[in-house]
């Protein structure tokens, strides 16, 4: 039911996975193929979930009457979203838009609607024009209508392909920044319409080769690097314990966890 396009709550592939996954997309792709991406932050997302959506989801996949009670419980425990700590807290997270993951993937099933198929391809083609900046996208539209046509039907069947989800943090990557814009849009409407959840106003599409900020690291093409906070709390840490009299190797110790996050980098 959890696509591993979402690897939070699979066993043994955390943070660390999801970084190596997007990182290994570049590796193993053109740059033509993830030229742009968008990342879409949930605000308060455990918070702010909707208690009737969740039962909802959580009734899809559970059949045990005694399980779904107990889940019950959980859920009802606080007025309004989810209590943060709590072990099921992550598992809720994802079972809440794990059938959102699904349906971006398939590009909304836009197809399955011919009215909706054939407002969004003339929307396409009509950007696509209106927007031409660049020798790519000159190339493109000098091959004609019938070729924007068939680049947005193969776009559709191919679905999204760099589609990842950690949690409440949503990042998709596309060769094409029109057709990115349209799945955008849909996004940004289903997730506010169906699941009742704000997002942040930062979702510019942006070229990917200035980096992808994503579980703490920052994933360039050809490298990647640990963001500035992480950073910033190693070093404070390493200027903090040396200044009251520890040991490098005692600094260390104190400070492994947050040195083997970096390493991974």
């Amino acid at each position: 039911y959890v696509s591993d396009k979402c690897p939070a709550v699979i066993p043994h592939k955390g943070t660390t996975h999801y970084m190596r996954m997007l990182r290994n997309d570049f590796y193993n792709h053109s740059q033509k193929e993830i030229m742009y991406y968008i990342a879409l932050d949930i605000i308060h997302y455990f918070p702010t979930m909707s208690h009737a959506i969740l039962k909802d989801k959580v009734r899809l996949k559970i059949k045990d009457e005694k399980l779904v009670r107990f889940y019950d419980k959980v859920i009802d425990s606080l007025s309004n979203g989810i209590a943060l700590g709590i072990k099921m807290a992550q598992l809720l997270g994802i079972i809440y838009l794990a059938d959102f993951d699904r349906l971006a993937m398939r590009c909304f099933d836009i197809k399955k609607d011919p009215e909706k198929y054939h407002y969004w391809k003339n929307w396409y083609v009509t950007e696509k024009i209106a927007t031409c900046r660049n020798e790519m996208d000159a190339v493109e539209v000098s091959q004609g209508i019938v070729h924007l046509n068939f680049l947005f039907d193969k776009y559709l069947n191919e679905g999204l392909k760099y589609y990842s989800r950690f949690v409440d943090n949503i990042i998709i990557r596309h060769p094409d920044k029109t057709f990115l814009r349209i799945m955008r849009d849909l996004c940004l409407m289903t997730l506010s319409r169906d699941y009742l959840c704000q997002l942040h106003s930062d979702y510019n599409i942006r070229p990917c080769y200035d980096g992808i900020h994503a579980g703490g690291y920052v994933i360039y093409p050809d490298h990647v690097i640990i963001n500035k906070t992480n950073k910033t709390n190693l070093c404070k840490g390493v200027s903090y314990y040396l200044s009251h009299g520890y040991t490098p190797e005692e600094t260390r110790i104190k400070l492994s966890s947050i040195i083997g996050f970096c390493a991974q980098s």
